[in-house]
């Protein structure tokens, strides 16, 4: 990521993710989309969009990524390239459906489908692969954290994935944070970011991408953004209202 002018000022570049989980509908896809394409001129210069629909609905948003607006994001790959797979996406099919980047490691599919360390690695690999960039999520619990072992488990889930992949994004999203309301403060992200970064550059990831994502709204994104060790934000429930999520886009601006 580099800078970008600004209303007169040097403005480094921020990522904005949006992470629909299993939400919407043809016609909810096709709004946001008009929505979109009807604002991208208010998209400001220093934001680059990714919106992460449920697969079935990639193609409705297409026409986002295609006016340059946006880019587009699968939520989950298979391990596999191909086959036997009932039920499974390939990186493959997701970049063939004009998608860039894919989520991986998603503390959801961590816990309700026991997606290994392994598992994600391998995901990461069909990714590059496909020439996608991983998004990579990272997160420890309540329990972890009042257990003092928030580092060991962002260590553990940042052990070897830089050699997976030539370009990386990595997502803080602590997962007492998700959806609850409750967030870190500026303080402990800085503080976090900071130590991720050092762990991946230490594997070779000179220039990693490392998102804050947990509870992000239009009123506190600004908070997360303005951190310098900040890249950009993950959002979930609030990337749903368009004009909410438009307000997180824009938060810097002014």
């Amino acid at each position: 990521m580099g800078n970008v002018e600004g209303k007169g000022s040097l403005r480094r570049r921020k990522l904005f993710v949006a992470n629909w989980k299993m939400n919407g509908t043809t016609s909810f896809a096709e709004a946001y989309a008009t929505f979109f394409l009807t604002h991208r001129s208010s998209v400001p210069p220093y934001a680059e969009v990714v919106f992460c629909p449920p697969t079935l609905y990639i193609s409705t948003l297409r026409g986002i990524a295609e006016s340059g607006c946006a880019f587009l994001g699968v939520q989950n790959v298979a391990t596999e390239k191909q086959g036997a797979f009932t039920g499974e996406v390939s990186a493959m099919m997701a970049a063939e459906s004009g998608c860039q980047y894919g989520i991986v490691g998603h503390s959801e599919r961590r816990r309700f489908y026991q997606e290994s360390e392994s598992d994600i690695r391998a995901k990461i690999l069909r990714l590059e692969e496909a020439g996608l960039i991983p998004i990579l999520c990272v997160g420890e619990t309540e329990e972890q954290r009042a257990a003092g072992q928030m580092r060991e488990v962002l260590a553990q889930q940042l052990k070897d994935v830089a050699s997976s992949a030539s370009r990386l994004v990595v997502a803080y999203e602590p997962i007492w944070a998700i959806g609850t309301g409750k967030t870190p403060t500026p303080a402990e992200i800085g503080q976090t970011h900071q130590e991720m970064r050092a762990l991946l550059q230490a594997q070779g990831c000179s220039t990693p991408t490392l998102l804050y994502g947990g509870s992000v709204t239009a009123a506190n994104a600004r908070d997360f953004l303005v951190l310098d060790e900040v890249d950009g934000v993950l959002v979930g429930g609030a990337s749903l209202q368009e004009t909410e999520f438009l307000a997180i886009i824009r938060c810097l601006e002014g």
